[in-house]
C-alpha cells in the first residue's frame, strides 16, 4: 500500500511539473504529454505518434551507479527530465554542479544535503531547488528515494 502511494505521488509530481512548466493541456479525456519519452524500449510518445505514452515503472531498467545508488530515468523530453534515485544508508551523492536547474523531492528516507555550502537535513515531503551551476551533494542518513526533475533534460543520463 505504501509503495503504491509513493509511486502515485511520484507520477503525479512529475506530471504536474511537466504540465505546468511547459503548457501542456489536460482535459477530461486526454493529456498532451509534450513529447515525453521513456528510458525503456518500445515507449510511445503522444507527441510523435498520436497515441498515449506508456510509462510503466516495471519496464524502466534501473541503472546501478555504484556505492549504494540506483537511478531510473522515468521520463523526459528535450525540456525536462524526471529521475528516481534510490539510496542505501550511507550512500553519497558527491558534491557536483551542472548546467541544469534541478528540483529534488524527498519521497522517503532522510538525507543531509549540502547546497551552495549550506548543509541541511531533509525528510519525506521536503523539496530543494538547485539552480544551474550551484554546487550540491548529499549523504543518505536513512535508506530512501529522491525524485529529481531537471530542466533542460540531462543528455548524459540517456544512452
Amino acid at each position: 500500500m505504501k509503495k503504491t502511494i509513493l509511486k502515485s505521488i511520484r507520477i503525479i509530481l512529475g506530471g504536474i511539473l511537466m504540465l505546468s512548466l511547459f503548457g501542456c493541456s489536460v482535459n477530461k479525456y486526454e493529456i498532451d504529454y509534450c513529447g515525453a519519452k521513456s528510458s525503456y524500449q518500445g515507449a510511445k510518445s503522444s507527441y510523435e505518434s498520436g497515441e498515449e505514452v506508456e510509462l510503466y515503472y516495471k519496464n524502466i531498467v534501473p541503472e546501478d551507479q555504484g556505492n549504494g545508488v540506483v537511478r531510473r530515468v522515468l521520463a523526459y523530453s528535450d525540456d525536462v527530465m524526471c529521475v528516481e534515485n534510490r539510496f542505501a544508508k550511507g550512500a553519497v551523492g558527491a558534491l557536483h554542479h551542472h548546467p541544469h536547474t534541478q528540483i529534488t523531492y524527498v519521497v522517503s528516507g532522510q538525507f543531509e544535503f549540502e547546497i551552495d555550502g549550506v548543509k541541511k537535513i531533509v525528510n519525506p515531503g521536503d523539496t530543494m531547488l538547485k539552480k544551474d551551476g550551484v554546487i550540491h551533494g548529499c549523504v543518505c542518513l536513512k535508506e530512501g528515494i529522491l525524485l529529481d526533475i531537471f530542466t533542460p533534460m540531462r543528455k548524459d543520463f540517456v544512452k
